[in-house]
C-alpha cells in the first residue's frame, strides 16, 4: 500500500516534491493546499487539490509536509501531528556567487568559486543561520512546520554555482 503524503505549500520545494511523489508507484499524493488554491489549477488535478486546510484530516495522509508560512503550523501543527508523520528534509539552496549573502569563512570559499559548483555549506539549519541569515527562510519555515525536527534536524546545504 503506498505512503499517502500531503503537501503545504506549492512553491518551487512544493513543485518538486509533488512532481516526486507522482512519479514513484511507492508513494501517493493526498493532497496539496496553499493560500491561493487558484495556483494550483492548471498544474494540479482537481482531485489533489484541498481548499479548506482544516479539512486536512479527510485525505488520510501519512505524512504531511508543510512547506508555507509558521503561521499554518502554529495554527496546525499539533493537529497535523495527531494525524500524521513529518519527515526531515534538506533543503538546498544554490545560487551565482554574486547572489550569495555570506560571512564568515563561507563568504571566503564563495570569493574562490570561479569555474565549478562547492558546496559551501552542509549542516543544520541553526549552524547556518548565522552565516547566512538572507538565505535561510526556507529552512526556518521547515524547522518551525515540523516543529518535532527543529533547527537542528532539518538539514540545509548551500551551493555556489557560476553557471
Amino acid at each position: 500500500m503506498p505512503r499517502k503524503i500531503g503537501i503545504i505549500g506549492y512553491g518551487k520545494l512544493g513543485k518538486f516534491l509533488v512532481n516526486h511523489i507522482l512519479q514513484q508507484f511507492d508513494l501517493e499524493l493526498s493532497f496539496v493546499w496553499c493560500p491561493n488554491p487558484k495556483v494550483l489549477i492548471g498544474y494540479i488535478d482537481s482531485r489533489f487539490i484541498l481548499k479548506d486546510l482544516s479539512q486536512f484530516r479527510t485525505r488520510n495522509s501519512d505524512l504531511i509536509i508543510d512547506l508555507s508560512l509558521p503561521e499554518v503550523a502554529k495554527n496546525y501543527g499539533a493537529l497535523f501531528l495527531q494525524e500524521a508523520d513529518y519527515m526531515s528534509l534538506k533543503i538546498i539552496i544554490k545560487k551565482q556567487p554574486s547572489h550569495l549573502s555570506v560571512t564568515g569563512d563561507l563568504k571566503k570559499k564563495n570569493d574562490q568559486v570561479k569555474k565549478e559548483a562547492t558546496i559551501l555549506f552542509n549542516g543544520n539549519v541553526r549552524s547556518l543561520y548565522p552565516l547566512a541569515p538572507l538565505h535561510i527562510r526556507p529552512m526556518i519555515v521547515t524547522a518551525l512546520a515540523a516543529h518535532t525536527l527543529g533547527f537542528d534536524n532539518v538539514e540545509a546545504e548551500i551551493i555556489s554555482d557560476p553557471k
